[in-house]
């Protein structure tokens, strides 16, 4: 509260130290203040007006072997990929989950590069985990299935979610949905990596909003390990830590 004070108190003219003719025409009125100085503060979320695409939006961009993101080549892809794959690779994961898999790569990725044991991707498209299953599916430690978020997450624990790309499909109450849903899937230590498009999305919420509105829904359950932020997309690294338990010291094997 002390820090908090402090940095109110940075806000000269805002708090009516500036401009001698007019105290009151730009300043923070007494019960913004007044809440400031609490030990946590309310705010009111109005949903963005729009809509996400819907299911068949998806199956036509997939259909007939379609690839609409270039996921299998791109060098964008491929390359966040690497460095996906270069930023997790802190610990081994004993199962981890893909929110959003598309075709599969990323998890195999994973797994060829020992980071984690196991893979488990879901998707709401049939057909690209239908590819997915027939690229990689035939190995057991790699399964793909699929399910709409936010209500068909597996029924098992995770120490690794990965969500790349996909927040930015979901509205405000599925993502409040979401964050409530893994809250109870991720064991405690777990970690998260969240990577977010930076560019024009066409969607209510672009991927920096959607990206900050998930985090915040977890409040202090969640602690930033590491931020990569590139021109195009930034990816963050964070572990799962509930207020009322603490993470192990060692919260997985290393490699």
């Amino acid at each position: 509260m002390e820090v908090k004070a402090r940095a109110t108190a940075c806000h000269a003219s805002q708090l009516g130290h500036v401009v001698d003719d007019d105290p009151d025409g730009f300043t923070l009125p007494p019960w913004f203040l007044d809440a400031q100085s609490a030990p946590y503060e309310i705010h009111a979320l109005a949903p963005m007006p729009g809509a996400v695409p819907p299911p068949e939006h998806f199956a036509e961009l997939y259909a007939d072997d379609g690839d609409p993101w270039h996921a299998r080549s791109s060098r964008y892809e491929v390359e966040k990929r690497a460095d996906n794959c270069a930023q997790l690779d802190v610990r081994c994961y004993e199962r981890g989950l893909d929110i959003g898999c598309g075709e599969g790569h990323l998890a195999a990725e994973l797994v060829n590069r020992a980071i984690v044991r196991s893979m488990t991707g879901l998707d709401r498209d049939a057909g690209i985990v239908a590819r997915a299953n027939g690229a990689y599916g035939q190995r057991s430690e790699l399964r793909f299935a699929t399910g709409a978020l936010p209500d068909d997450l597996p029924e098992v624990p995770f120490d690794l979610v990965v969500v790349s790309e996909v927040l930015y499909f979901l509205d405000e109450p599925a993502l409040v949905a979401l964050a409530q849903h893994l809250s109870n899937r991720m064991q405690t230590g777990a970690d998260i990596l969240v990577v977010s498009y930076l560019g024009e999305t066409g969607t209510p919420l672009s991927g920096r909003a959607a990206h900050d509105l998930f985090l915040a829904l977890f409040g202090t359950a969640l602690t930033t390990l590491s931020l990569r932020t590139h021109e195009q997309y930034q990816a963050e690294l964070l572990r799962f830590s509930p207020r009322d338990e603490a993470a192990p010291a060692d919260a997985g094997p290393s490699h």
